[in-house]
């Protein structure tokens, strides 16, 4: 898959929220990462094959025998109502019209047929007598599902739709099947495969729209341009040299942004699987002159553990907050790889001294 067209009008950040293993809210987990707070802890029942408890990043605030369906739509609906009232936009009674695109992990991973539907119930509950809802749409890319819900949202911009779009992204890797399936296949971290990742659990939500739709909190950040792409399945002797990747973030960082400074950040979804980061390394080698002097990079793994799906728009959401904090230089690349193939790169323009062209 490979996208790269974008409107000419301007898709804002309008409003954002999260939950995660640090936070309740958006303003929490940002702090908590800002600062470099990690909360890792043991899983209260489940061992790996060396019978150790599973180390995990985990909601303190959820029931550890809540799972499922049930699991993700507490933690959308707390995203969704934080994002909601950060946008400002409900007033005078009208009901905004809103599109929801919904990102999720790979359709395999579902542990029921029913899954979609009950999370965007959660969503539908939180938006009720706040905003029209004028579609639905279910992307279950992994990884990668946020950046491919941003693109559809531009296509809609594209089209003429005006009106406001929510993308939410939610996931977690704490379910019993998901735990024993990164342990059989050497992803979780632990002393017997110490390149694993940390599973994790969250849900971040961001409102996407033109300008005239910002509330009285103002824009929080643009997104300039956004591109996908698909790394073919290699064998695991061949090394990853990150082309895919790298063709989505000059595809995001186009032409038509050349008169944009250089990157001043780069958001990774690096998770401690060695192939993600030499990936990583070749597209920014690649990128050299696109990227400022000094570039920061930001990977959230690091505090809130491998979200999954929800990890695109949780970048987006702490690109936001960080830029409000005076922590994050932009403008921002935010980049996304899936494990079945699927990469991503987005370009948020920040409002800071350099981050809007």
């Amino acid at each position: 898959m490979t996208k790269a067209a974008w409107p000419a009008r301007e898709l804002c950040l309008l409003g954002a929220g999260a939950r995660t293993s640090l936070g309740i809210d958006l303003r929490s987990s940002a702090a908590a990462a800002c600062s470099g707070i990690a909360e890792f802890s043991e899983h209260p029942f489940m061992v790996d094959l060396a019978g150790e408890p599973m180390v995990v990043a985990r909601d303190p605030w959820l029931a550890a025998e809540l799972e499922g369906d049930e699991r993700l739509a507490e933690l959308v609906a707390t995203a969704v109502d934080e994002c909601l009232s950060a946008a400002g936009l409900v007033a005078g009674g009208r009901r905004w019209p809103l599109r929801l695109w919904l990102a999720l992990s790979e359709a395999e991973r579902a542990r029921t047929d029913g899954r979609a539907a009950r999370v965007v119930s959660a969503v539908e509950e939180v938006l009720a007598g706040r905003y029209q809802l004028a579609g639905v749409s279910v992307l279950e890319h992994g990884h990668v599902a946020g950046a491919v819900a941003v693109c559809a949202a531009a296509d809609a911009a594209r089209a003429g739709y005006d009106g406001v779009c929510l993308v939410v992204g939610a996931d977690s890797w704490l379910d019993p099947v998901s735990l024993e399936w990164l342990d059989a296949t050497g992803r979780l971290h632990s002393p017997v495969h110490p390149f694993g990742f940390v599973p994790g659990e969250a849900a971040a939500a961001v409102l996407l729209g033109p300008p005239h739709w910002a509330g009285p909190a103002g824009v929080a950040g643009w997104i300039a341009g956004g591109a996908l792409s698909f790394e073919p399945d290699l064998a695991p002797e061949l090394p990853r040299l990150g082309r895919a990747l790298t063709h989505a973030a000059r595809e995001a960082l186009a032409d038509r942004n050349a008169a944009m400074p250089q990157v001043g950040t780069v958001y990774a979804d690096l998770n401690g699987m060695p192939e993600r980061a030499d990936e990583l390394g070749y597209t920014i080698v690649r990128l050299a002159e696109r990227m400022a002097p000094g570039f920061g990079t930001v990977t959230p793994v690091e505090w809130f553990g491998d979200v999954g799906a929800a990890s695109v728009p949780l970048m987006l959401a702490l690109a936001g907050a960080g830029a409000a904090m005076g922590r994050v230089t932009g403008p921002a690349l935010l980049l996304g790889q899936a494990i079945g193939g699927g990469r991503s790169a987005l370009l948020m323009a920040l409002p800071d001294a350099g981050g809007r062209p």
